[in-house]
């Protein structure tokens, strides 16, 4: 049975390996590295779950090992690979810090939970309150490298990063079943059951709750690190907080908490239904075009006509008809300032290596914003936080530009 089960782990592994050299749609791979890290971060989590240890301050575990990695870059010029075990030992660390108190004056149940959800307000609080180091609400993005592009962590190529977001997600779900097959999984059930006599019958209670806790949370901030070298940005919303912390719970409930794959079932099932509900007709979130749009040749054509006399390159013709849906996604909604909006950090991540590829980004900003023909604020880089409110008009979404305004 053992040799069967191998086997077809085995064969699962040679097929995920190969899949990206098979099958290379840019968008799908996206979703399956997102998932991948995804996965890994639920992983983390019900390591802990999974023995009545219900955190929810893994949120702010994963804000640490995202920022950190990021700050260190930015301010130090430290190397991710240097940076990463850095926050993941600050996690660790914070993870003690919380853990060791509770666990040693038998902090447990709704009080434990409610102690882990104070964990991820403060790091969450922490982030925005430091707005002139991490960005704050409006988000964080790491330098781009102008060097090696392995020293600092940067491939553009997905299929780079498929590749290390699985080997992440398998090295997750052997340390399940490393913990799964050890004793420390009887001590931890023990415990789960009944702490008086888990430690009548000579089980270290303490020990045991901080080493799968600082484990969970080494785990977790790896994620964050991944996720923001990955994305190229990171915002609190996006990797800290309660509501990271709750995704991460549901995710797990939903595939399954006592099974090595549950955290991958649970991973498929939330980011795709996020990703359905993101492009429904009607959603609060505006999608923007996609790659496969923009080289359609009736959208070529349309741009060519629209910009073909503003001396702009190809891409950055495509540049300006994205940031043109930016500007009319703020009118749409007039909770979303013209530099805000919250399609999954999909737009602030562009504009932020659009900022960062382009030397005349406040021009072609500020000539969308003249062509669009919309009571938008100018942009100017230094005052992005003083941006007054989009005002809310009825605006129906363009369609493909037909060279008319």
């Amino acid at each position: 049975m053992r040799i069967r089960q191998l086997s077809l782990w085995l064969v699962a592994g040679a097929a995920l390996v190969a899949l990206p050299f098979v099958y290379r749609e840019p968008y799908h791979l996206h979703l399956i590295i997102l998932i991948l890290i995804w996965s890994f971060a639920y992983t983390s989590w019900s390591m802990m779950g999974r023995f009545n240890l219900v955190s929810l301050g893994h949120g702010g575990f994963m804000g640490v090992g995202a920022y950190v990695t990021a700050l260190l870059w930015n301010h130090l010029g430290v190397s991710p690979w240097l940076g990463i075990p850095v926050a993941m030992f600050a996690a660790a660390i914070l993870a003690v810090v919380v853990g060791y108190p509770c666990f040693r004056f038998r902090i447990t149940g709704h009080y434990f939970v409610l102690v882990t959800l104070a964990l991820s307000g403060i790091v969450l609080q922490v982030i925005t309150a430091t707005r002139d180091y991490t960005g704050g609400s409006l988000g964080y993005t790491p330098d781009r490298t102008r060097g090696s592009h392995l020293l600092a962590l940067q491939f553009d190529d997905k299929l780079t990063w498929y590749l290390i977001a699985l080997g992440v997600w398998a090295a997750g779900l052997a340390i399940w079943q490393w913990v799964d097959r050890s004793m420390d999984r009887y001590a931890l059930e023990a415990i789960s059951e009944d702490e008086d006599a888990a430690a009548a019958a000579g089980v270290n209670v303490t020990w045991e709750k901080l080493k799968i806790t600082v484990i969970s949370a080494l785990m977790t901030s790896l994620a964050g690190a991944l996720y923001c070298q990955y994305q190229m940005f990171i915002s609190p919303d996006t990797v800290s907080g309660i509501s990271v912390s709750l995704q991460m719970v549901f995710a797990v409930i939903v595939g399954g908490l006592y099974v090595s794959l549950g955290p991958t079932i649970g991973a498929i099932i939330t980011i795709v239904l996020a990703e359905i509900l993101r492009i429904v007709p009607g959603s609060s979130l505006v999608v923007c075009p996609s790659d496969k749009d923009l080289a359609a040749p009736e959208m070529a054509a349309g741009l060519e006509e629209s910009f073909g006399g503003g001396g702009y390159t190809a891409v950055q013709r495509s540049a300006l008809l994205q940031m043109a849906w930016d500007h009319v996604s703020s009118a749409l909604d007039g909770r979303e300032s013209a530099f805000e909006l919250h399609a999954s950090g999909g737009i602030p991540a562009w504009r932020g290596r659009l900022r960062r590829s382009f030397e005349r980004y406040n021009e072609l900003a500020n000539a969308v914003a003249a062509r669009l023909d919309m009571p938008m604020p100018a942009i100017d880089l230094e005052r992005i936080r003083e941006v007054p409110w989009a005002p809310r008009r009825n605006v129906t979404p363009p369609g493909p530009f037909s060279g008319t305004r």
